[in-house]
């Protein structure tokens, strides 16, 4: 981040969130699949949809991919 800042980049912390509606969630990992950087994920012992939110850049690819509208936009 140093390095884009230096060159004049404005880095500003994102202004939406991705949430996990766990009540909706059926755990079928079809968002699983469009994460691109493996915030969504399969735990192996449970077999539920676990959401990491540091890994998240909410690139929003997972929403129209839940069938269950499980995901949202939470806009901060």
């Amino acid at each position: 981040l140093d390095y884009l800042e230096s060159k004049g980049v404005r880095i500003e912390p994102l202004q939406q969130d991705i949430q996990l509606n766990l009540k909706k969630c059926t755990h079928c990992g079809a968002c699983v699949a469009q994460c691109p950087t493996d915030a969504l994920y399969v735990e192996k012992k449970t077999r539920r949809v676990v959401l990491d939110s540091e890994k998240c850049v909410a690139c929003q690819a997972c929403v129209p991919a839940c069938p269950y509208a499980a995901i949202f936009v939470a806009f901060t």
